[in-house]
């Protein structure tokens, strides 16, 4: 059982749910009501000499947001090495890709790659709704991207007996 409270935290306390409680919305009028009976303790608690404790869970709430702090900026620091990481070996793979099979080659498989990423997100973000479409493609998503597949790119690839210098 809390101890009880002074006499002017009593007052305070009927002048909010006299005067304010009455005119919070429904969320916050249930939130008022859970907390209350919690900070009435601290606070009676704080008066009526125990400071000690109150000063011991400070110290506990303040040092485990501390701690929290942490780890939410060191998890967050690895997420980013990670990407880092991540983008580094992309590029080398390009780099590699590039020397391998040459320019226009990496070019156009690159455009390809580029169409397939547009049609899939132009996909998400249109919502694929195909009504009235019967199979066709006879949509909106005409041409290469009827009935939601993609072909292959269109080209005469690499020529045998050349190497990819130009």
């Amino acid at each position: 059982m809390a101890p009880p409270a002074p006499f002017f935290l009593n007052h305070l306390a009927s002048l909010y749910d006299t005067y304010i409680l009455p005119h919070l919305p429904d969320p916050l009028q249930s939130l008022s009501t859970n907390i209350s009976p919690f900070l009435h303790s601290i606070l009676s608690a704080a008066s009526n000499g125990d400071i000690v404790s109150l000063a011991a869970f400070l110290l506990t709430v303040y040092l485990s947001l501390k701690i929290a702090d942490y780890i939410r900026r060191s998890v967050i620091g690895w997420v980013v090495f990670l990407v880092k990481i991540v983008v580094v070996l992309v590029l080398a793979q390009a780099a590699l890709y590039v020397n391998r099979n040459g320019i226009q080659k990496a070019l156009g498989d690159a455009e390809w790659v580029i169409g397939l990423l547009w049609g899939f997100v132009e996909g998400k973000v249109v919502g694929n709704s195909h009504t009235g479409d019967n199979g066709t493609g006879s949509g909106h998503l005409n041409g290469a991207w009827s009935n939601n597949r993609q072909t292959g790119p269109v080209g005469r690839g690499r020529q045998k007996g050349r190497s990819g210098w130009a």
